[in-house]
C-alpha cells in the first residue's frame, strides 16, 4: 500500500493544469479521487465497466484537443484489447504520455497458457512447428524488413503502375517500390 501511495504522489506532481487524463478500469482506478490542477479533464469508463475503453478514447481526445497534453493510465489487460489504436495515434503525430500499469493480472490460467516461439531462422520455425498443438501456439516469425513473397512484390509494382502510371514513383531514377 505504501508503494501505491508513492506512485500516486509521483503522478500527482507530474500532472499539469489543462492536462487530459484518461483512466481505464482496473488497477488504474487508483487515480480516482486525485485533486486535479485547474482545467484538467478526467475521462473514465466507470459507467460501462468495460476494459479497453481508454486507448480508443485517447485517440478521440487527441483528435478533439491536440494542443493539450494527454495522459493515459491503462492496465496490461485493457491495453491488449485496443493497442492497435496506437498506429493511428502515431500516424497522426500525436504525442501522448502512456502509463502502462503492468501487474501481470490479466493472464490466462497456467494450464491454458499459450506456447510462444520466436523464429528467427528456419530451424527456429521447424522447432515451433514441431510443438504439440494442445493449446494456443503463438509464433513470432522475424523477417528482414524488405522480405516479402514474390506475389506481394509483383502485386505492389503492378498496383503502383495502375495507380500512378508512367509518372509514378516506381519510374523515378533507379526506384522500384519493391524489387521484382
Amino acid at each position: 500500500m505504501r508503494r501505491d501511495r508513492g506512485r500516486r504522489q509521483a503522478i500527482h506532481s507530474y500532472i499539469r493544469p489543462g492536462d487530459v487524463l484518461l483512466v481505464d478500469n482496473g488497477t488504474s482506478y487508483a487515480l480516482f479521487g486525485l485533486q486535479l490542477p485547474p482545467g484538467c479533464t478526467f475521462v473514465g469508463s466507470v459507467n460501462w465497466g468495460s476494459i479497453g475503453y481508454a486507448v480508443a478514447a485517447l485517440l478521440g481526445t487527441l483528435t478533439a484537443a491536440p494542443e493539450r497534453r494527454h495522459l493515459l493510465f491503462v492496465g496490461d489487460g485493457s491495453f491488449q484489447l485496443t493497442v492497435q489504436e496506437l498506429s493511428t495515434i502515431l500516424r497522426r503525430d500525436h504525442k501522448p504520455v502512456i502509463f502502462l500499469i503492468n501487474n501481470g493480472g490479466y493472464t490466462m490460467r497456467p494450464d491454458t497458457t499459450a506456447r510462444s516461439f520466436v523464429a528467427e531462422t528456419p530451424a527456429d520455425l521447424h522447432n515451433a512447428l514441431a510443438a504439440p498443438n494442445d493449446r494456443l501456439i503463438f509464433v513470432e516469425s522475424i523477417m528482414d524488413r524488405f522480405d516479402s513473397p514474390a506475389a506481394v512484390t509483383s502485386s505492389s509494382n503492378r498496383g503502383a503502375e495502375l495507380d500512378y502510371g508512367p509518372r509514378g514513383p516506381q519510374h523515378q531514377e533507379g526506384a522500384q517500390l519493391r524489387p521484382a
